[in-house]
């Protein structure tokens, strides 16, 4: 998942799931996973709970 300029000046969220997990949320909108450790995001579609 790329978010880079195409979110450049937009507030996005961040819901922690665990010591290392984190969902990303624009507005009401869950785009992702952060995974700390690995420094990725993971679309929606490729995130396992």
């Amino acid at each position: 998942m790329f978010v880079g300029e195409a979110m450049a000046h937009e507030t996005i969220g961040l819901e922690q799931v665990d010591d290392s997990r984190w969902h990303v949320h624009l507005g009401p909108m869950r785009l992702g996973m952060l995974h700390e450790r690995t420094r990725t995001v993971l679309p929606v579609a490729g995130d396992d709970e």
